[in-house]
């Protein structure tokens, strides 16, 4: 549709047609692909429409929102990537306004299998297009007005839901909302994830001064979807210093009529030290290399912990950022839980190798590895980029020592790594009928079972002679929290058991602490153990 409203000419050909028609054709034009899923971060595709806006979200469980649906001249390139990705409903569609570079190709979308769950928000009252009139067809009953601090919710009830909140509209009380010009009465969305942030607001303007009677309403955003394609009248000093983000996303199309994107707000975001993507190079500025990068459709992928890493991707980049400006620079903390000395196993049985790996901001995997030479070399793969799921069925190889070590390597979103080995040695023998690798001492401290335990735990123990033993349960920064055995035993195997708690009876939090035991003949050995509530 043109900008007066008439039919564009992709429309007028098709009007003749029956609607069954356009759906079929559409639906053969769309690439194969698998049914988009979450994959456990926020996802924020601004995709590649040419002049105009359309952004898709996914959260991380799979919910999907549409924020614009791009410009009616150009609708297969953003219905075919949305089908492309295998989607076929979208749960809520959300309007930034009424002209037709941001709402041209709903009823396109809708006509093409892909359904609408839930409801479709927009700033209410009407506009006289009739692109404006196809838009409100296309919604019809699920059609809804958006409020100001309205938020709606994606992955309701899991740990880190995603929030969208109108921060405000229709002129924010600076612009009439009878008034001629459309872009002022923009809706502004912020999404949230946890410690990430985006502010999406359409083509909202600087003059009249709704971007500074909004920013402050925003505050402090990650990523900024640029305004009205980085026109002169928008980003202004007063909506960056309000909203201080580090990534900004220009949707922009090559050859547009309007110089967009503009040196003015490329300067004024370079001076606010903001990093900007283009889809599209655009007709305006040219890109400033170590600044701007243009990479088609924009990716944002963010997690939600604070200095947490989230990544832009476009045509040939990924870069990292971090949310809050905070790089995160802290290993995760790895223990090994079994094998962690002392075990005999059998070449070709299967058993679980078992280890807690915890991170300030997330661990995001593991690798695992074994050594027969009591850790001087670790030639051997288990498995790479495991998930951090706390265990991993091995069956068992047929290297035979006596000297064997794991050491677990874990992994967080910043590529951060920490790690950790058996604490003492483990045996491999070559088969069960094989002659048993010869014990070690037996003075010996056994790995408590369970481990990881809540809220009791057994912890078994062997003596090769009468004598005065000591079994003390510490924090990992080495301060005594209980005493479980203080007495003379004999030579033997013995056992105690601790229920978490304190020497006052008060229950301990969950972490890492170090069981120790020590005899009146000098003889000491110490285990780690994991209390998990």
């Amino acid at each position: 549709m043109n900008k007066d409203g008439s039919l564009s000419l992709g429309k007028r050909l098709f009007a003749p047609f029956p609607r069954i028609f356009v759906v079929v054709l559409l639906v053969l034009w769309a690439p194969c692909a698998l049914a988009a899923l979450g994959n456990g971060k926020l996802q924020i595709h601004h995709v590649d429409v040419g002049q105009g806006d359309g952004a898709l979200i996914i959260s991380p469980l799979g919910q999907t929102v549409l924020v614009d649906d791009g410009t009616y001249t150009n609708c297969s390139a953003f219905v075919n990537y949305v089908k492309g990705l295998g989607i076929t409903s979208i749960d809520y569609h959300f309007a930034s306004h009424y002209h037709s570079d941001h709402i041209g190709c709903l009823d396109d979308l809708l006509a093409s299998s892909v359904v609408l769950n839930i409801a479709g928000y927009d700033r209410g009252y009407s506009y006289t297009t009739t692109m404006y009139t196809a838009y409100v067809n296309a919604l019809g009953s699920k059609r809804q007005t958006m409020a100001k601090n309205q938020v709606v919710t994606l992955d309701a009830g899991s740990a880190n839901p995603v929030y969208i909140k109108c921060v405000d509209l229709n002129g924010a009380g600076v612009y009439s909302v009878t008034g001629s010009d459309e872009n002022p009465k923009t809706m502004v969305l912020k999404i949230t994830y946890g410690n990430f942030d985006e502010v999406m607001g359409g083509d909202l303007t600087g003059s009249p001064a709704v971007e500074a009677t909004v920013g402050p309403e925003v505050g402090d955003v990650e990523v900024y979807k640029v305004h009205h394609h980085a026109s002169a009248t928008s980003s202004y000093d007063a909506w960056l210093n309000a909203t201080t983000p580090e990534v900004a996303v220009i949707s922009v199309g090559d050859g547009n009529s309007y110089g967009h994107p503009t040196s003015a707000v490329l300067t004024r975001l370079h001076n606010h030290s903001v990093k900007t993507y283009w889809t599209e190079t655009g007709a305006g500025v040219s890109p400033v290399s170590g600044w701007d990068k243009v990479g088609g459709t924009i990716i944002i992928q963010a997690s939600p912990q604070p200095g947490a890493a989230y990544t832009v991707t476009g045509n040939g980049f990924v870069d990292t950022y971090h949310n809050n400006g905070q790089a995160d620079t802290t290993p995760p903390q790895v223990t090994v839980v079994k094998p962690n000395g002392g075990e005999i196993f059998y070449a070709g049985s299967i058993d679980t190798i078992r280890w807690v790996a915890t991170d300030g901001i997330g661990v995001d995997s593991v690798s695992i590895y074994y050594s027969v030479d009591d850790g001087d070399s670790f030639p051997y793969t288990i498995v790479t980029r495991q998930q951090n799921d706390s265990s991993y069925v091995w069956t068992i190889p047929d290297t035979p020592s006596d000297s064997c070590v794991v050491k677990i390597v874990a992994y967080d979103t910043s590529l951060n790594s920490g790690e950790a080995v058996s604490d003492s040695p483990f045996s491999i023998a070559s088969h069960v009928g094989a002659e048993a690798v010869p014990e070690l001492a037996r003075f010996d401290l056994v790995q408590n079972y369970p481990n990881p335990f809540n809220p009791v735990t057994r912890i078994d123990f062997s003596l090769n002679e009468r004598a005065r033993v000591s079994m003390m349960i510490y924090d990992i920064s080495g301060k005594l929290i209980r005493t479980l055995v203080n007495e003379t035993a004999s030579a033997g195997t013995h056992y105690a058991t601790w229920n978490g708690e304190d020497e006052s009876g008060r229950a301990v939090a969950s972490g890492i602490y170090v069981c120790k035991l020590e005899t009146s003949l000098g003889k000491t050995t110490a285990r780690k153990m994991v209390l998990l509530k």
